[in-house]
């Protein structure tokens, strides 16, 4: 444990490998958003890290980064690429961090400034709004719609694309509606 250097001199385990110093979570936000942030004890036993994102390789400083609850640091683009290849009908749980498997939604009762911080940069992002329980964002004006499939329609690989989908015929109706059968005392059933 240590004393962020900060006015609000808070105590912390938290510290950043760059700066060799003692950071609470709002420095962290504010003052370190592309540093590598451990705890003190991770940092006594192995102080090397590496100052790339895990996904592209490239240096932390060269573009916008995102921080996850996890502390682990991607470029926001290469997160973000990486999670729009994940099939469109992920669960939020299963959007999980690509260097430690930790959650990437931050549950909504954490309050915090690296959880708040990382709501406010996923709102942004169409994949992750269901992931923070937030509607999809409704797409620009102008933007082409793609064409509605009718659910009874099932796609005819001979059929020419730009023909208008029909419904199938439903069924004919039966000449008589009802049918009653008699059960009385003894008798066989009959069906009239």
């Amino acid at each position: 444990m240590g004393l962020c250097k900060c006015p609000k001199r808070r105590v912390t385990t938290l510290f950043c490998f760059e700066h060799r110093v003692n950071v609470c979570e709002s420095c962290l936000v504010s003052a370190h958003p592309k540093c590598i942030v451990r705890s003190y004890l991770q940092w006594l036993q192995d102080s090397d890290y590496s100052p790339q994102c895990p996904l592209c390789q490239a240096p932390l400083g060269d573009r916008d980064t995102v921080r996850l609850l996890c502390y682990d640091v991607f470029h926001w683009p290469c997160l973000s690429g990486w999670a729009r290849a994940l099939p469109p009908r992920t669960a939020p749980a299963g959007h999980r961090c690509p260097q430690c498997g930790g959650a990437l939604f931050p549950p909504p009762n954490l309050q915090g400034p690296v959880a708040e911080a990382l709501r406010a940069r996923l709102r942004t992002a169409a994949w992750a709004r269901p992931g923070l329980g937030l509607p999809l964002v409704k797409s620009p004006p102008g933007t082409p719609k793609p064409p509605q499939r009718l659910p009874w329609a099932a796609p005819n690989p001979d059929s020419d694309p730009a023909a208008p989908v029909t419904p199938p015929e439903p069924p004919p109706n039966p000449s008589s509606p009802h049918a009653v059968v008699h059960m009385g005392g003894g008798e066989t059933p009959t069906l009239h």
